[in-house]
């Protein structure tokens, strides 16, 4: 029944913007080929190929793969990509088969059209399916980068080459990416996107440009004001729909932004910007430009001329997190949604899809990969894989098998609860309160005194459950206010503490909550000091400030700052201490115990750890 005392820290994910396009295209003039690639089918799954037979993707092998882009062209058959490897879906996400592998090629997009056609990209390759990922050709391996791929049709496509913004060029295919042709335009491309054989779209960096008869004439339509954009994205809605992304500076894991959208009769109107303090200001914008989601751009997807998607992202906070707003009236108001809970990583420009206004699918990871759905139009994700394997935010053991558990990926407020030691968990309640998060790293926000009785502190308030976390309801603490912070509760027998470590106030009982009182102008680690004198002399006895303790019957622990922890099977008359292998991540985790040989720690990212020596090795439960 663990006690925190100091803020633990998360890793931040480091974040990479590019330059990226989107959408679908048209055709064109040409001048003599400048790429071209004689295709290699294969049918091998080897490091050369793609697959002979498919293979079923795994939790353990998501764990070990990063998916980027990702693209549903129905609501049952869907693709992802990245480091390597290309997935297939018919299950609408729940379930994928590897069907394609290529050593460490860093795909990062992906467009179908229809069930058939099929690419997907990296900077310096194109492979293709023709036959719905039975086969894959290599259709383009160059030189120059890939910034931007947009096919039109099954043989016709657009792209952006080039080694820097400077250097780019408009190129065109008529055989479905095998020969790449020069195109000759008025300016040089940052992105570019058709949306039929005919009409097609392109950002430089000073103009937003259109065409009507596939790239021999281009138009000016929108010129740009101070600061000017380095890198540009498309996403279009119709002939005349077109949503434009422009990314600024970047600073400080900080990228400014601006979107931009096109109807016809309003003509160009910004819909959202960012300016950062690290990143400076966003291009084309002005001080009274709606506020976009995060601190650097996530991905953009436009389901009609009047629905589009919105993420933000705020890499440093954390593994990172994400905002995904929803506009349903071309950008003139936004939705703006709480982040997405539990999301490891932050999502890169072609990472969401939707068929539907209200069904979408998100793609992330930091060095794994997870998916995400929503039904209700953005509102709320779930992961749907892999499956969420344990909670997120805390847990409390009542004996060896029996354990209670809080937050799922995508659900804040779910409470869990395994029957055979953490290797299963099932959701049992939510806790009917906001999905607001804010970063819950303060643990444990959970404990449980018994089979039935337990407690959790979400969204600033304490919450009781008398049936084994079936139903919750809240606990009125004397004199508390919204201006407190609520985020740990920790029991030592019947002694309880409420509050945070960074406010001094907190509340304490020492009839297992039947009562609270108000200790004014103390922090939890004094309160604790106060209540549990055992807890106390041991840490000023090692000179270290504890990071939380907690207790089981007559078995006590203390974890400290220097990530040395100490156990005691006698009520903390004598104690050994211990520090954890170098694989654990012991500055972001929750420990508990149920007797002196049997503990476990998660690690708030979802990994479960567990003893039966009292500590003095740990496995892995998942």
């Amino acid at each position: 029944m663990p006690f925190v005392a100091k803020h633990m820290g998360i890793l931040a994910a480091a974040f990479l913007v590019t330059g990226c396009g989107a959408a679908a295209g048209s055709s064109s003039p040409s001048t003599a080929p400048i790429a071209s690639h004689t295709p290699s089918t294969t049918n091998q799954s080897s490091p050369n190929g793609a697959h002979s037979s498919t293979i079923r993707v795994t939790p353990a092998m998501a764990a070990q793969s990063s998916m980027t882009a990702i693209d549903f062209p129905s609501s049952h058959v869907g693709w992802a990509a990245g480091s390597g490897q290309i997935w297939k879906t018919t299950h609408g996400g729940t379930q994928w088969s590897r069907v394609y592998r290529l050593g460490s090629t860093n795909f990062r997009g992906i467009q179908f059209i229809g069930p058939e056609n099929g690419w997907v990209w990296s900077d310096h390759l194109v492979v293709g399916t023709s036959n719905g990922g039975r086969t894959w050709s290599r259709f383009y391996k160059g030189t120059k980068i890939l910034v931007t791929l947009s096919m039109a049709t099954a043989q016709v496509g657009y792209a952006v080459l080039g080694n820097n913004s400077q250097a780019n060029g408009l190129y065109v295919t008529h055989d479905a990416g095998r020969q790449w042709q020069h195109m000759a335009s008025p300016f040089t491309p940052l992105t570019t996107a058709f949306f039929n054989a005919n009409i097609g779209w392109a950002v430089s960096q000073h103009k937003v440009w259109k065409t009507i008869d596939g790239g021999k004439k281009w138009t000016p339509s929108h010129t740009f004001a101070s600061p000017l954009p380095v890198a540009a994205r498309i996403r279009l809605a119709g002939t005349n729909a077109v949503w434009v992304m422009l990314l600024g500076g970047s600073g400080m894991s900080q990228t400014s932004y601006t979107v931009l959208s096109h109807t016809v009769g309003q003509g160009w109107t910004v819909r959202a910007a960012k300016s950062t303090a690290g990143a400076g200001p966003a291009p084309d914008a002005n001080g009274a430009t709606p506020n976009g989601p995060g601190l650097a751009p996530g991905p953009l997807f436009a389901v009609n001329p009047n629905i589009a998607y919105l993420a933000g992202g705020v890499p440093a906070d954390g593994f990172g997190t994400t905002s995904i707003w929803s506009t349903q009236s071309q950008g003139a108001a936004w939705n703006p949604y709480s982040s997405v809970y539990g999301l490891n990583g932050i999502p890169g420009p072609r990472s969401l899809s939707f068929v539907t206004p209200q069904v979408g699918w998100l793609v992330t990871g930091a060095g794994n990969t997870t998916v995400f759905q929503t039904v209700d139009s953005g509102r709320t994700w779930h992961q749907i894989f892999p499956p969420s394997a344990a909670p997120i935010q805390s847990i409390a053991f009542v004996n060896v098998n029996l354990g209670y558990g809080l937050g799922a990926p995508g659900q804040p407020n779910a409470v869990l609860v395994t029957h055979d030691g953490g290797k299963h968990w099932s959701k049992i309640s939510t806790l009917p309160t906001s999905l607001t998060w804010n970063m819950d790293t303060a643990r444990p926000s959970m404990d449980f005194t018994s089979p039935q009785s337990g407690w959790v502190v979400r969204n600033n308030q304490l919450w009781h459950t008398h049936d084994g976390g079936a139903q919750w309801s809240t606990v009125t603490l004397p004199h508390f206010s919204s201006a407190d912070s609520l985020n740990l509760v920790a029991f030592i027998g019947r002694d309880g503490v409420v509050g945070s470590p960074y406010n001094h106030t907190s509340w304490w009982t020492t009839n297992g909550g039947a009562s609270w009182h108000w200790a004014q102008n103390q922090n939890t680690r004094q309160t604790l000091a106060t209540v549990n004198t055992a807890v106390n002399h041991e840490a000023n006895r090692l000179g270290q400030p504890l990071l939380f303790a907690g207790s089981h019957g007559n078995v006590q622990w203390i974890m400290f700052e220097n990530e040395d922890w100490a156990i005691s099977s006698n009520g903390g008359s004598s104690w050994t201490v211990h520090r954890f292998p170098s694989h654990i991540l012991t500055t972001i985790g929750n420990l508990t115990f149920v007797n002196a040989q049997d503990g476990w720690f998660e690690t708030g990212g979802g990994s479960l750890f567990a003893t039966t020596n009292g500590g003095s090795s740990w496995n892995p439960v998942y």
